[in-house]
């Protein structure tokens, strides 16, 4: 199954002066990617409706070599399309129409946050090399950005400031478009044109009996954090769509974040008043009013910032099965299903897990044998969302489904386990076959031995550290709030759980020299899938079986002649626009049609 991510990173500019650091900061990390790259801004920037291209291509041209090129009539045209000072122009150009890389992958600017999307894969395996070689090309960027701001830029790929606001990695798979029908059917039957368009193709045809497939995908995502969960310490309210972590307010970011990493397997607490049964001072401060949910862990980071089972938004009212259809192909036969729901993963397990079992599902759903298990469809998606998310054990939150029976997150996997792997049989590649192996290994870890998966799963790992540190200090997450420590590097005391928030953030830091997870990883605490070798390859080259294929080598070879190109569009100077089929644009064609060239 062809499918790709896509990653919006938070940003923190340290030291800046107000709550949102200057958007230039986030348009700066492309215009300093170090990777080469193609950019319709290369060409012309912005299209104008009369058709005459040649003049902005001139215009914008002189505006990326440096604005002391830029005609008295230049500034005028930029003063009325950019409301943005001339200094941050040429990088809001860039941002806007984004980078497509040699390496397949797309590489933007969003809401003005940086956002990377993988190259279209066939296989949870390689979209573990492209997410990775992603957070490569970030972190290059970044590090040349932050020296030519003169400020350090700090990228995290998580999914939440703590504040309300939250910020995603989406999942894309391309599945027949019966299916997608199917899926979002119920949200759209509203629409008296879908209505129509239903029963005249639908109702009687081979899919009219497959009404349950939404209510079991729908049960799929909820559960299937508990493999692919991220972990957050608190509990927030749907506020806003923001990549920008506010420094003021995490008080405990400010300062001494840097060094987290530093901390991860050392003994960091020092004494500060009395001394606990662990050797270990601390202060309680019992009249310290706390939030109950403030320093509650949960599984999921996106848990708290969905409220409906269906919708088409994404920043706002996010629904659980997200009903976009934005397929980017020129074929009637497939559509791309957005999956909006899923966190922002570090470890390897977790994303080969996420995107590999998921593929799967999808694979059996649309095999016509789902439909015995329509009874799993939930009677209340979204409180099943939240209070699987607070089920450290997978199996005690008790959740009603529509048919008045219950059931526990695991006991929902499971059945879905048993179903993929009656349908599959060996009918399976080497990667699908490994992808089950490691399905099967985490529920019954989860049922037997948690601890098994707490050097391969996102929110174990986090688990296990947080919990360290507890003992330690001789608190618990009911009263961690309400204790101070003293560190060792430091020597200044802190609120035990927020000092806790701020590594929990931390692991999720991008720079493989002070990030928690990349400390971890250097140290052999995490369980690899694929080799660093393998992601360093995927860095500069694009997958080699499908149209990914096509635009990382005319991104390489033929910058020259491209007048336009997209996802599904390629178009040569003289020889027109072409559709780029996501299943035929692969090494063999490709190779032929370069040889032409050159």
């Amino acid at each position: 199954m062809i499918m790709g991510s896509e990653t919006e990173y938070a940003i923190l500019v340290k030291g800046a002066s107000d709550a949102r650091p200057d958007n230039s900061a986030a348009y700066l990390l492309l215009k300093k990617c170090p990777y080469p790259f193609f950019s319709r801004s290369h060409l012309y920037g912005w299209r104008r409706r009369d058709g005459d291209f040649q003049i902005e291509a001139e215009r914008m041209a002189r505006l990326l070599a440096g604005p002391e090129h830029l005609t008295a009539e230049d500034k005028e045209w930029f003063q009325e399309h950019f409301d943005l000072p001339l200094s941050q122009r040429s990088e809001a150009l860039i941002g806007a129409l984004g980078l497509l890389l040699e390496n397949g992958s797309r590489f933007y600017v969003d809401m003005s946050h940086p956002e990377f999307s993988t190259a279209e894969v066939t296989n949870a395996r390689d979209l573990i090399l492209y997410e990775k070689a992603g957070e490569i090309i970030v972190e290059a960027s970044r590090r040349k950005a932050s020296a030519e701001l003169g400020q350090e830029i700090k990228i995290y790929k998580n999914n939440s400031d703590g504040k309300g606001s939250s910020y995603a990695c989406h999942e894309n798979y391309l599945v027949p478009a019966s299916l997608f029908r199917e899926i979002t059917r119920e949200s759209m039957m509203s629409s008296e044109w879908y209505r129509q368009y239903y029963e005249r193709n639908c109702r009687n045809g081979a899919s009219s009996n497959r009404g349950s497939l939404a209510g079991i995908f729908a049960a799929f995502l909820i559960t299937r954090q508990i493999f692919c969960g991220a972990g957050k310490i608190g509990v927030e309210r749907e506020k806003s769509e923001s990549c920008y972590l506010r420094e003021q307010k995490f008080r405990h970011f400010t300062g001494r974040s840097e060094r987290c990493g530093e901390y991860v397997e050392s003994d960091i607490v020092d004494s500060v008043t009395s001394k606990t049964s662990n050797g270990v001072e601390t202060e309680e401060t019992p009249a310290t009013p706390v939030d109950k949910d403030a320093y509650r862990f949960q599984i999921s980071q996106r848990a708290d910032f969905f409220t409906r089972l269906y919708s088409a938004e994404t920043t706002r009212e996010r629904g659980i099965i997200n009903t976009r259809d934005r397929s980017y192909l020129n074929d009637f036969d497939f559509s791309r299903l957005h999956v909006i729901i899923g966190d922002s993963n570090m470890a390897e397990w977790s994303i080969f897990l996420k995107t590999g079992v998921t593929a799967l599902i999808l694979d059996w759903l649309s095999s016509g044998f789902a439909e015995r298990l329509g009874h799993l469809a939930f009677k209340e998606p979204v409180k099943a969302l939240r209070e699987i998310s607070f089920d450290l054990t997978c199996k005690k939150a008790v959740i009603k489904l529509a048919n008045g029976t219950t059931v526990s997150a695991l006991d929902v996997q499971k059945e879905l386990l048993k179903a993929v792997k009656e349908y599959r049989g060996n009918n399976l590649t080497s990667v699908e076959a490994d992808v089950i192996e490691k399905w099967s290994y985490a529920l019954d870890a989860l049922e037997r031995d948690p601890s098994l998966l707490d050097d391969k799963l996102d929110w174990r790992i986090k688990k296990r550290i947080f919990e360290r540190y507890l003992v330690k200090c001789g608190a618990n997450w009911d009263n961690c709030g309400r204790k101070t420590i003293k560190t060792k590097k430091s020597g200044v005391a802190e609120n035990l759980g927020c000092w806790l928030k701020q590594l929990d953030i931390e692991y999720h830091n991008i720079n493989p020299d002070t990030g928690v997870y990349h400390v971890l990883q250097n140290q052999g605490a995490i369980k690899r899938i694929v080799s660093d070798e393998e992601i360093s390859n995927a860095v500069g080259n694009p997958p080699t079986d499908t149209r990914a294929y096509i635009r990382g080598m005319a991104a390489r070879h033929l910058k020259e002649l491209i007048t336009d190109m997209h996802w599904h569009i390629l178009e040569i100077h003289g020889l027109g626009r072409v559709q780029l089929d996501p299943f035929d644009c692969t090494k063999g064609i490709v190779d032929v049609l370069l040889k032409k060239f050159k």
